[in-house]
């Protein structure tokens, strides 16, 4: 996860990163999967630009990780857009 964080400083300055522990348990075609769940929490203009770098942030990472889906959210202010990026860690069957 550590350069999945450093790619996103390096394109906009700045992400946080939250290394609470957070246990998912989900199932996919019926296998039961167990995640170790991380967020990413970068806060950026809201812009075409900028969505566009994180669809394509995730879809890499997505394959990079070997995950089935990565979740992201964003959330929308009056200056800002804050898009929080949760990426899984580790999946197990």
């Amino acid at each position: 996860m550590a350069e999945a964080v450093l790619e996103i400083v390096d394109h906009f300055g700045a992400a946080s990163y939250e290394t609470q522990r957070v246990e998912g348990h989900w199932r996919h075609s019926g296998v039961l999967y167990r995640d170790d769940l991380v967020r990413v929490v970068v806060d950026v203009p809201d812009s075409a630009w900028n969505r566009q770098w994180m669809r394509q942030f995730k879809e890499r990472w997505k394959v990079r990780l070997e995950q089935v889906e990565l979740w992201a959210s964003s959330t929308a202010s009056a200056t800002w857009q804050r898009w929080r990026a949760q990426a899984i860690s580790a999946s197990t069957p």
